[in-house]
């Protein structure tokens, strides 16, 4: 387990005070948008453990409807329409999100987790 997430110092940005006992942090990057200086970003480095169960009330407590952010790490979700061979209870939990939020992942199709000895990858950490 464990996260983390870099900044260039230069960088302008906050932390984002997140009360959970998931292991997730969070920065909101300021940065100047069509001449406003007050455009945002917020990104999450998540860690969810393969024994616990994904459960998206964090966000929900800190994103706004139409907020922009990344949810980057190791959620642990596996489901088929992730390119995964099987489901489980947080591959369902994401990709419910995912459809009734409207959000998409920017990963590719490659898998993130290998096995070789048992000849299994599956596609677990996800942008």
């Amino acid at each position: 387990g464990g996260v983390a997430l870099l900044v260039k110092k230069n960088v302008t940005h906050n932390e984002i005070s997140i009360q959970s006992e998931d292991e997730i942090i969070g920065i909101s990057l300021q940065y100047s948008k069509d001449n406003n200086a007050n455009a945002s970003l917020k990104i999450f480095s998540h860690y969810n453990p393969p024994d616990k169960k994904l459960t998206l009330d964090t966000y929900n407590a800190i994103l706004k409807k139409d907020e922009s952010f990344l949810i980057c790490g190791d959620l642990n979700a596996k489901h088929i329409l992730l390119n995964n061979s099987v489901s489980n209870d947080s591959g369902i939990c994401l990709v419910d999100a995912l459809m009734e939020n409207n959000w998409i992942i920017l990963n590719n199709e490659d898998a993130t987790y290998f096995n070789h000895k048992r000849e299994y990858k599956q596609r677990l950490d996800l942008i």
